[in-house]
């Protein structure tokens, strides 16, 4: 991806998944589906850095609340 670019989690329903790899040679950030939707601890609509060359997995636990788990 280009530098200063991100992407945003589809809208899913509550225990789906989505896998991101980052191959890229520029940092992407991750956002939720919606403004009022969490990723892990952040502020709502926030999204976190998801570094070159690593991947995260993201789970939907309720309608506003996603779990990131990342890679090393």
């Amino acid at each position: 991806a280009a530098a200063s670019t991100g992407v945003q989690l589809p809208s899913c329903e509550i225990c789906d998944e989505v896998e991101i790899l980052n191959l890229g040679a520029n940092a992407v950030k991750v956002y939720p589906d919606s403004s009022s939707a969490v990723i892990n601890q952040l502020t709502a609509g926030a999204g976190f850095v998801l570094a070159p060359n690593t991947a995260v997995k993201v789970k939907k636990f309720t309608s506003t609340k996603w779990v990131a788990y990342l890679s090393a």
